[in-house]
């Protein structure tokens, strides 16, 4: 389950990064907000049978500064939004079999194979703190990743809105 995400200036703050860091960034079309994953776990048709009936509204949410995941380097956009993490709470008790780990909402912009001065790389990100980068689409996607030779395409197979 995703939202989808547009940012305002995404050619900007891959030009701040430019000789930063390496890697391959989302492709724009791509970009967006994992609720939840279900890999392996469940079908899609498992998950068209196990979410309510309902889904509440869901207010568009701001990305509004940038960080990343020293764990596993990845470059994100991040939101505040408690409403989120709420909702997501509440969704995860219809999927028995997700994640247990911590869910931080955010819109991964790339995975990152070097960094190649930390410190400059620290000031870019600081540069992005509490600035509106874009925002979150109010409707849920039940997506797809399709890998193909050019990169990941993510297709969606339904979409929710407050009163499906």
């Amino acid at each position: 389950m995703a939202l989808k995400a547009e940012l305002y200036a995404y050619d900007s703050i891959k030009a701040d990064f430019e000789g930063l860091i390496e890697g391959k960034w989302t492709r724009e079309e791509n970009l967006h907000l994992t609720l939840c994953f279900f890999g392996d776990f469940y079908t899609p048709d498992e998950v068209l049978e196990l979410m309510p009936k309902e889904i509440e509204k869901i207010a568009p949410s701001e990305l509004v500064s940038l960080s990343y995941f020293k764990h596993n380097n990845i470059l994100f956009a991040q939101t505040q939004s408690e409403e989120l993490l709420e909702f997501r709470a509440r969704l995860s008790k219809y999927f028995s079999r997700l994640e247990a780990a911590k869910f931080v909402p955010h819109v991964t912009l790339m995975r990152m194979k070097k960094i190649s001065d930390t410190e400059l790389f620290e000031k870019t990100l600081d540069k992005y703190a509490g600035v509106k980068l874009g925002q979150l689409s109010a409707s849920i996607h039940l997506m797809q990743s399709n890998f193909t030779p050019e990169g990941v395409r993510y297709e969606s197979l339904k979409e929710f809105n407050s009163n499906n």
